[in-house]
């Protein structure tokens, strides 16, 4: 048995072994730049003397192999090389001798394999090959990263990178606390759950000023949002339920239980709660720049901004990121169930964060539905849950599929100043699509984006059309909508999104809806 390795480094993990009654197993390879042979001799001359689970010689070998070791060949002659005298005295049990290279501890030497080891494949044992990022250091990778943007493999928030130990080049590894894949854009999630501080009331209305009008920064059903700051000048939001209100105070509650199983970059954090005033209290992460809805529809007055494509993309594939790892990625799936342009938030650096968990549903493991009272928005609720009150995964898909058809026309989900069949901005959007009249309804802010981005925007479009497909068995998961959108950047296509939709069936559902 021969093993080659050409290209990455054999891992120090592994052992070279020979196995035989008249063996020499011998391996050869580069190291450093110069040559590397090393080997070890098996042998016996009764079976009776071989022990099972043993290489230190009788019928078994091996030896460690050092770093750095590559373009590996193993070899196995007899002792007298290949005289055939020496050897007969042993044929009948061990008529060939084996070297190769395997993994410590995951071959497993006996008596059997002396006779045919090639015969048992299933005890073939595994090699482990050390890899590495390019031939840079971790330094060198930064460095060239900050002159030209690119080269730099460890991309997720909660990773670092560690030079290779075994030849050139570097890894990536998410760091600890956080597991995941550190080569991919929120690859390293929290590994463990949040835990939510208990605020004082004393604490909470020092922050706001007793709660003072001028601290408010947004209201709503669900209650009163101010703006407060903490003695160590952390800016806070503060989330206050009305009095009263029972079904608030459930929320709350609901909202405290789903976010403490949550750990991403791109959903709000909840920092903790107050629970010795006459409703609860949410206290979160402040985030500074107002919501997608507000940068959309220019109701920031003078600190509104256009939103370039660019931007527009960003903010597309960071939300269809937290909404696929609350779907797939916690410890129990949870499904948002309103997902909107009004509860993605957007910071200083135009992060987006997923907010207001107060009607999501955590979902047993063994289920793919919940029946609920209906519960959303208009113009973001899907119709299927409308009509059946069956709530799944594919009624966030549906409501993301409106927020991608918002980025990309610049107008609200619902509005009642515009025409009949232009009232229902998913309707609309379906239509212009079956159509081809995409450039039409595009916002008037991307027009000079078009030339140079009209495909991606084309795939995005696309997406957004499959996400809004009136069956929600025929969406695509939120997974698929993040890979579809995250490979905009290499310009990926998949066929899924580009697929006929029946629009009768569309119009007939959501405007029996009341849509």
């Amino acid at each position: 048995m021969q093993t080659k390795s050409n290209k990455f480094p054999l891992s120090t993990r592994n052992k070279f072994i020979g196995v035989g009654c008249d063996t020499v197993a011998t391996i050869g390879g580069n190291i450093r730049g110069g040559s590397y042979v090393a080997g070890c001799v098996a042998s016996c001359y009764d079976i009776n003397d071989v022990v099972n689970s043993s290489c230190s010689g009788i019928g078994c070998c091996e030896t460690d192999i050092p770093p750095g070791v590559s373009n590996v060949v193993t070899h196995v002659q007899s002792l007298n090389n290949g005289n055939s005298t020496n050897h007969s005295l042993v044929h009948h049990f061990n008529p060939c001798g084996y070297s190769f290279v395997a993994e410590n501890g995951s071959y497993n030497f006996t008596t059997v394999d002396l006779k045919d080891l090639m015969k048992n494949k299933k005890k073939f044992p595994r090699m482990v090959l050390d890899w590495a990022v390019g031939n840079l250091t971790c330094e060198e990778a930064k460095l060239v990263n900050n002159r030209s943007g690119n080269g730099y493999a460890c991309v997720a928030e909660y990773s670092e990178c560690v030079n290779s130990t075994n030849g050139s080049g570097y890894q990536c590894k998410c760091l600890n606390g956080y597991e995941g894949n550190p080569y991919l854009h929120h690859g390293c999630q929290g590994a463990e759950t949040a835990v939510a501080k208990i605020f004082t009331a004393n604490e909470l209305e020092k922050a706001t000023n007793n709660f003072d009008q001028s601290r408010i920064i947004g209201q709503g059903s669900y209650g009163t949002v101010y703006k407060g700051v903490l003695t160590d000048n952390k800016m806070i939001a503060i989330k206050k339920s009305k009095i009263g209100d029972q079904s608030q105070i459930e929320q709350f509650i609901n909202e405290v239980i789903v976010l403490t199983q949550i750990n991403h970059r791109n959903v709000v954090k909840l920092l903790g709660c107050c629970l010795d005033t006459e409703v609860p209290l949410l206290v979160y992460e402040f985030i500074t720049n107002g919501t997608l809805y507000e940068h959309l529809h220019n109701t920031l007055g003078q600190h509104s901004s256009i939103l370039s494509w660019e931007m527009r993309l960003k903010i597309a594939i960071e939300t269809a990121g937290a909404i696929a790892y609350l779907h797939s990625s916690t410890s129990i799936s949870i499904i948002h169930r309103d997902v909107k342009t009004a509860n993605i938030l957007i910071d200083d650096n135009y992060i987006a964060k997923v907010s207001d968990f107060g009607a999501s549903r955590l979902v047993p493991i063994d289920k793919t539905q919940l029946t609920t009272l209906v519960q959303g928005t208009l113009g973001y609720l899907d119709p299927e849950y409308f009509h059946t009150s069956q709530l799944t995964e594919k009624s966030d898909v549906y409501s993301f599929g409106v927020v991608l058809a918002e980025l990309l026309t610049g107008q609200k989900a619902l509005s009642f100043d515009r025409s009949e069949n232009e009232r229902n901005l998913a309707l609309y959007f379906i239509s212009s699509m079956e159509e081809d009249d995409l450039l039409r309804i595009l916002d008037h802010n991307l027009i000079t984006s078009v030339e140079d981005n009209m495909e991606k925007i084309k795939v995005m479009a696309n997406v957004a059309k499959g996400c809004l497909r009136v069956r929600g068995e025929e969406r695509p998961t939120m997974k698929e909508v993040a890979s579809e959108l995250e490979g905009l950047i290499e310009r990926e296509l998949h066929p899924w999104g580009e697929e006929d939709l029946n629009v009768e069936e569309t119009e007939y559902l959501l405007e029996s809806s009341g849509l």
